[in-house]
This record gives structure tokens, C-alpha cells and sequence, in this order.
């Protein structure tokens, strides 16, 4: 059994969003984004909402987090999810450059989390 924070709630979401309500082993599910509205839009499909990324980490204390933000917030929420045993999804594009994709995966290993590149478009329907 898994907790999960989506970490963004554009478009590609609502993919990720259905698969983790539909997933089995899925004990908790939290999501947070800037944008109220969309906040409101996962509301309403039952998500646990928060606007904060750094509080649904502390509140949730998820074993898997999601990011599905724009790529140049990656970094500094890869920053904050990165933690030991703890598997996080980015979502392509990875990072804004070769050279903070490399720090990010260093950064991973030395916090002995797992790191996930994600391809939205390989499992849309």
C-alpha cells in the first residue's frame, strides 16, 4: 500500500490523477497546484488538495511523488521530494539543462531516493 502527491494539475494530470484513484494499492492520494481553479477542478473529483507542495510533503508524507508542473519548476521540487526510499515521477522534459539534470540525479542518489523520468504521451488515451 502507497501514499501519492501530484505535484501539478495541468492538462497531462488528469491522466495521472484517474490512474491513482484506480490503482489498487493507492492507500492516499494528494495533489497540490498554484492555480485555485484547478485546485477547485481536483476537489471535485475527490483529491485531497493542497496549495502548497512542501505541505502535502510534510502532511502526506507520500512514498511516491508525482510531478507534473511545468519543467522550469522542476528543480526546486525535485529539491523538496527527494528523500530516502522515497520513489519520485518527473515528467519530461526532465530539467532546463543537461547540467541541473545531472545534479538532480546526483542529488537522488545521494538521498538514496528513486528517480523516474516520465513520457505522458506513451500512455494518454
Amino acid at each position: 500500500m502507497v501514499k501519492v502527491a501530484q505535484i501539478g494539475l495541468g492538462y497531462f494530470s488528469q491522466f495521472h490523477l484517474a490512474a491513482w484513484q484506480a490503482h489498487p494499492k493507492v492507500t492516499a492520494l494528494a495533489a497540490t497546484d498554484l492555480d485555485p481553479d484547478r485546485r477547485q477542478w481536483a476537489r471535485e473529483r475527490g483529491v485531497d488538495v493542497h496549495a502548497d507542495p512542501h505541505a502535502v510533503l510534510q502532511v502526506l508524507a507520500p512514498d511516491i511523488v508525482d510531478i507534473v508542473a511545468p519543467p522550469p519548476a522542476h528543480r526546486a521540487l525535485l529539491e523538496q521530494a527527494l528523500a530516502p526510499g522515497r520513489l519520485v515521477i518527473c515528467q519530461k522534459p526532465f530539467c532546463t539543462s543537461l547540467q541541473e539534470a545531472e545534479e538532480m540525479v546526483h542529488l537522488a542518489e545521494a538521498r538514496g531516493a528513486s528517480l523516474i523520468i516520465h513520457e505522458n504521451f506513451r500512455f494518454q488515451p
